[in-house]
């Protein structure tokens, strides 16, 4: 009994986990993906994206990265707790991008930018994540 709720528990954490290999952290590809990336910007995020093919080994996760602009937000308080709302958001909801397939050929890498003035409600800054998920599925 106890050794099916740890295993039931450890399969929640990686569905819902934002691991080390979904990370961009690249700047090679931060560089490309701002060169040549589409946009979409929603009232509090902006976010560029790119469609990118897996090369022979297959499955590949997508790649994302968090920002907030220094310039708009002084203070490291703001900016961390910004990128910190949205890095949750997307974790909960990052199974919009994931089909049922696993042997996609390709993967998206995506960069989140928070402009909004004011800090939202968490579950208003998930919304508009969800719409952005979607949009970019369905592209």
């Amino acid at each position: 009994m106890a050794l099916d709720i740890i295993c039931a528990e450890s399969l929640i954490v990686s569905a819902f986990g934002l691991k080390k290999a979904e990370r961009l952290r690249s700047k090679t590809k931060i560089q490309d993906l701002f060169n040549s990336g589409k946009t979409i910007r929603m009232p509090q995020i902006k976010m560029i994206y790119k469609h990118v093919e897996c090369d022979q080994n297959g499955y590949h996760p997508h790649m994302v990265m968090f920002s907030a602009p220094k310039k708009q937000y002084p203070k490291a308080v703001d900016r961390n707790k910004r990128k910190r709302h949205l890095r949750e958001s997307y974790r909960l909801n990052k199974s919009i991008l994931y089909s049922e397939d696993e042997k996609r050929a390709y993967y998206y890498t995506i960069i989140f930018i928070y402009l909004g003035s004011v800090l939202l409600p968490f579950k208003e800054l998930e919304k508009i994540m969800v719409s952005v998920l979607n949009k970019i599925k369905e592209c």
